[in-house]
């Protein structure tokens, strides 16, 4: 009986062995499917992490190159202003020197309606035209005197009667104009 017992526990041993090799290999294999599924995983989060990565660098390169373009886009249009500003300055500073010039400071007169006051001009302007000024003034009727105080300007004049006034220095006029003057000249250079 022992032969038998023997030969019942060697059985028993060898399906024990089997099984326990079967789970063995079972949990090996399972083992490898949970490893690889993880492995898996982990390069796809790996993949996804490094896609946000690339996507906040995309971003912040775009972001800094288009800082970078509104920066020079501004510094353009500050020059383009400043050149034109200086365009502007320059003409406006020839205007007194055009021979329609005393023309223009007669039209003023005209066009202010007033019959009287007093004109003042700057430096330049009455030396070259304050006495044609006073000529032409008794010439068509009008009681327009000079004044004795210079003004500060490019050019053109100061109508003044009581507390009124009327302003048609080139500064002025150029002040009141300089945005619409700024985009028409800038159209005419092609800077636009």
């Amino acid at each position: 009986m022992s032969g038998k017992i023997s030969r019942i526990t060697d059985k028993i041993m060898r399906e024990a062995r089997a099984e326990a090799k079967r789970i063995k290999s079972e949990f090996k294999r399972k083992a490898r499917e949970l490893e690889a599924e993880y492995d898996q995983r982990i390069e796809a989060q790996r993949r996804e992490a490094q896609k946000r990565v690339e996507d906040l660098a995309r971003g912040l390169k775009e972001r800094r190159i288009s800082e970078a373009e509104i920066g020079l886009r501004l510094e353009y249009l500050k020059y383009r202003y400043q050149l034109l500003d200086e365009l502007i300055t320059e003409a406006v500073s020839k205007i007194p020197k055009n021979k329609g010039y005393f023309q223009f400071l007669t039209d003023i007169l005209k066009n202010s309606n007033w019959e009287e006051g007093e004109i003042l001009l700057s430096a330049e302007d009455r030396k070259r035209f304050g006495s044609r000024l006073l000529a032409w003034c008794d010439k068509n009727g009008y009681a327009f005197r000079l004044s004795d105080q210079d003004l500060d300007t490019i050019g053109g004049l100061i109508i003044r009667k009581g507390k009124e006034a009327i302003n048609a220095t080139l500064d002025t006029i150029i002040d009141e104009l300089r945005d619409e003057l700024l985009l028409r000249i800038g159209r005419e250079v092609g800077l636009e």
